[in-house]
């Protein structure tokens, strides 16, 4: 079937509607049934980003890379994903600075945060950001502002971080957008710990989920990765039984809200087991 017949497109567009109905849910507590599903009908899934790969289509084609790289990121199959995206963004149609390929490179970006590629990541956030700035839609700069944030933190930029966090916090102060800042609260609260200020990031925290209280549905295994960020305060400050029950409590919550430790990239598990570890260490 040809990737521009009528039938090709109609299955396309069927898919990524089912696709956009899955990703809130691979969101919340229902993330095992809806990624379950999504793994069963993997391959028409592929088959119409093919079709969209194919036609051009740039707009379809982000919105259906928006939904898999959550997928990808929640199953391990980071490499692939980054696969598809280069192809994606090889496209000539994705060389024009467009929404669209603002989206793929926010996705892009991602996927090599996720796989440790920090380098990769920092720069598909900064032409993300450019991109944005430019031409819109401004409703997404904020999030856009938190993933370079993330990113420059994980690759030892703290000023730069917190710089892009602030930013973010000030927009979404500005237009109510509470999920967003409540990950920006979250992130910046990881860079007081970096920099050593526990009572700042103590702060931040609280704050943090005093704002989450109004979407707790989204991401509810949040709370359990909290929990790991106090355990890893708790070990640096010497309480090495508290730190060690965080840990393995903060580990139960993800668990029961459809999150898993093991979701989480390597270098961010690395993060949270070390300190507590270590200190666990200590004291044997």
């Amino acid at each position: 079937m040809s990737p521009r017949s009528p039938d090709a497109a109609e299955q396309a567009a069927r898919w990524l509607a089912q696709l956009e109905v899955e990703v809130p849910l691979m969101l919340s507590r229902d993330r095992p049934a809806a990624i379950e599903r999504i793994t069963g009908a993997y391959g028409d899934y592929l088959d119409a980003l093919e079709h969209y790969i194919d036609s051009g289509e740039m707009t379809p084609m982000s919105r259906m890379v928006r939904g898999l790289r959550v997928y990808w990121e929640g199953t391990g199959k980071v490499a692939e994903g980054r696969v598809w995206i280069a192809r994606t963004l090889s496209r000539p149609e994705a060389e024009t600075r467009t929404p669209a390929r603002a989206m793929l490179l926010d996705h892009a970006a991602c996927l090599a945060l996720s796989s440790g590629d920090f380098a990769a990541a920092i720069a598909g956030f900064r032409e993300c950001l450019a991109v944005r700035r430019e031409v819109g839609p401004a409703s997404l700069l904020p999030v856009t502002l938190s993933h370079l944030g993330i990113g420059l933190r994980s690759g030892g930029d703290l000023p730069g971080a917190r710089a892009a966090f602030d930013e973010c916090i000030r927009l979404c102060e500005e237009t109510g957008e509470d999920e967003i800042l409540s990950g920006a609260l979250y992130w910046c609260a990881r860079v007081a710990v970096d920099e050593g200020d526990l009572d700042e990031a103590q702060a931040l925290l609280d704050r943090s989920l005093v704002v989450r209280r109004s979407h707790e549905h989204t991401a509810p295994w949040q709370h359990g990765v909290v929990m790991l960020v106090r355990a890893v305060m708790a070990a640096k400050t010497g309480k090495l039984r508290e730190a060690r029950r965080l840990f393995d409590d903060g580990v139960a919550r993800m668990a029961e809200n459809g999150g898993t430790f093991e979701d989480l990239p390597a270098y961010e598990r690395a993060w949270f087991e070390r300190p507590v570890s270590q200190a666990v260490d200590k004291a044997s």
